[in-house]
Parts: structure tokens; C-alpha cells; sequence
């Protein structure tokens, strides 16, 4: 799960470990953490990832996609 703040223009996980930012717009987001590349389609809620590593001479990819929902604010 991810805290996106507007504001600031900053995505973190939910744990606070943030996100490096590629792009950061009304229609789309795109950031960047340990490997992983996460692309937020603002419009219809999708959120696409993709990682891949070597090992040995073996490239393994992965890659995923889903949908976001927008999370009740905590109360304060």
C-alpha cells in the first residue's frame, strides 16, 4: 500500500519508506524503489510494476498490474 501526498508530491509505502519520483502529474505517476518500477495510471486507477534481475546469466522479469483504491483519511 502506498501514502501519496499531493501537496508535497511524495509516495511512500505505508511503512514511510518513500519512493523515488520520475514523474508526478494530474494523469500519471511514476517512482522507483529497490529495483522496482511502479507506473500509476491516475485516470482509471491502475498501477502496473516491473523488476528484473540477472543471476548466473539468467534474466528473470517480473511484472503485475491491479487496481488502487483511494483509502479513507485517518482520523485525527
Amino acid at each position: 500500500m502506498f501514502r501519496l501526498d499531493d501537496a508535497a508530491k511524495t509516495i511512500k509505502f505505508t511503512n514511510n519508506t518513500p519512493l523515488t519520483i520520475t514523474r508526478f502529474d494530474r494523469s500519471w505517476i511514476s517512482a522507483e524503489s529497490d529495483s522496482v518500477s511502479y507506473e500509476f495510471d491516475r485516470q482509471d486507477g491502475t498501477l502496473s510494476f516491473a523488476s528484473s534481475t540477472m543471476k548466473d546469466g539468467v534474466a528473470t522479469t517480473i511484472v503485475g498490474s491491479g487496481r488502487c483504491q483511494i483509502a479513507a483519511a485517518p482520523r485525527r
